[in-house]
């Protein structure tokens, strides 16, 4: 039978917790000795009226406290000075193992950083390209209007890409500065067919890569072009996880003039985003942000779009149990 390893992290965890317990109880054990009586109140009149049984109980209880009483600070210091000890042992110990983890960790995501392609110029612009024809597709099937058909033209597409970009960028560079002291970023890569807007690779053992993809709609948006986009992120991601034998979580943002955020139910567009990927065992995170917004997104709307997947998953499990 295999014998699972010793997680030394764990272990001076431990370490440092029990020397402060032993630190507390320095303190504690000598209050507690003082705040009781034990008896020691009574006067000889009162023992004089027990009965002898009694009387002999009470004295042997007293000499038992005064031998405890005499030990108390002896005690007190031995646990201080153990629980001292313990804390700076343990949290020594605890750095240097740290220090290896942490540089198991960056040399996974330098591992990582070969790994992954850095997409070109030319393959930013065609992606761009191709998810501005995607966006503008979908309105034309969303809307049915003639007034979106003419916003369409073909001279407008390069004006478009670059907005499409200028969109891109100016998210991915707030994420980045939210997130790069637990993140490694590594935007616009490739890997195989798929490409990436951006990766949150984490520094941490315990944390979860973050796979996020970025769209923008200016005119309109259905649910066709939400759930394609979806299941396009979620299986980029399977692909990552396999490729890199990372842990990894999907993330997609979706970007809009907040007019066109009004009129739409976003909330429901969340809930089936999630019920798809419940359906094909990933978790999601899913945000709708609206264009004017964009310069004031602050770090923490970012952290909790960006870790908003079990909450998503228990809002679907309790709005398709009621249905």
């Amino acid at each position: 039978m295999a014998i699972d390893q010793l997680d030394y992290g764990d272990y001076h965890k431990f370490k440092v917790s029990l020397g402060v317990a032993c630190i507390i109880a320095a303190f504690v054990v000598p209050w507690v000795f003082l705040r009781e009586p034990f008896d020691l109140l009574l006067d000889p009149g009162q023992l004089a009226r027990l009965n002898e049984s009694t009387r002999a109980l009470i004295e042997y209880r007293q000499h038992i406290v005064r031998w405890l009483i005499w030990l108390v600070p002896f005690l007190s210091a031995a646990l201080l000075i153990f629980g001292i000890v313990l804390v700076l042992r343990g949290l020594q110990q605890w750095k240097s193992v740290q220090h290896w983890f942490d540089k198991e960790q960056r040399l996974k995501v330098q591992k990582l950083q070969k790994e992954i392609k850095q997409m070109t110029p030319v393959e930013i612009q065609e992606k761009a390209e191709t998810e501005v024809a995607e966006s503008e597709s979908s309105e034309v099937v969303a809307g049915f209007d003639d007034s979106v058909k003419e916003a369409i033209k073909p001279s407008a597409p390069k004006a478009v890409v670059g907005h499409y970009l200028a969109i891109e960028h100016q998210l991915s560079l707030r994420i980045e500065q939210c997130l790069k002291s637990e993140y490694e970023i590594l935007p616009k890569r490739r890997l195989g067919p798929a490409e990436y807007d951006l990766i949150l690779a984490a520094h941490s053992q315990t944390a979860l890569d973050v796979i996020v993809e970025i769209k923008y709609a200016a005119n309109n948006f259905g649910r066709h072009w939400v759930m394609n986009n979806v299941l396009k992120i979620i299986m980029a991601t399977e692909l990552y996880a396999k490729a890199t034998n990372r842990k990894a979580v999907p993330a997609i943002l979706f970007v809009s003039p907040d007019e066109l955020l009004n009129r739409k139910n976003t909330d429901n567009y969340k809930l089936l985003a999630s019920r798809e990927a419940i359906r094909l065992g990933s978790e999601l995170a899913i945000g709708f942000i609206a264009e004017e917004n964009l310069d004031l997104l602050n770090c923490q709307t970012v952290r909790e779009i960006l870790s908003s997947f079990t909450e998503f998953r228990e809002q679907t499990s309790t709005h398709f149990a009621s249905t």
